[in-house]
């Protein structure tokens, strides 16, 4: 957590999509990077399963990052997952429309009362 919260001092940006709003621990990363639920969507809501990641890195360069690993302590320490990793590949660009696709239609994480969240949340739509 307190690697989030530092990259997002030095200007970095995450916004996180999540079908699973039962995530206990979700509460904490709400202060670093913007999470939407993606549990009730106005066009009828269906959790999302699928696990992938796009990183940017200076605009230009990206990597794509998909497979059955979640990011957890069990998938770190404990189970067997898969993950493919693509740099600047042109398969990211589904990838990436399905996420700003998700982003834009799943409502902001609704955190307990004792997290703020960022004050630019929903000024991120340029970032990953």
């Amino acid at each position: 957590m307190n690697e989030f919260t530092a990259a997002r001092t030095r200007g970095c940006q995450a916004r996180v999509v999540t079908g699973d709003g039962s995530m206990s621990g979700a509460n904490p990363f709400v202060r670093a990077v913007s999470f939407r639920l993606c549990a009730e969507t106005e066009a009828g809501g269906r959790p999302v399963h699928e696990q992938f990641m796009i990183v940017r890195q200076g605009g230009a360069q990206s990597m794509l990052c998909a497979g059955s690993y979640r990011l957890m302590y069990r998938a770190l320490r404990q189970n067997d997952e898969s993950i493919l990793a693509l740099r600047d590949h042109l398969v990211a660009v589904p990838y990436r429309q399905r996420f700003d696709c998700l982003h834009g239609e799943c409502k902001p994480w609704k955190p307990t009362s004792d997290v703020v969240p960022p004050a630019d949340a929903d000024d991120e739509e340029d970032a990953d």
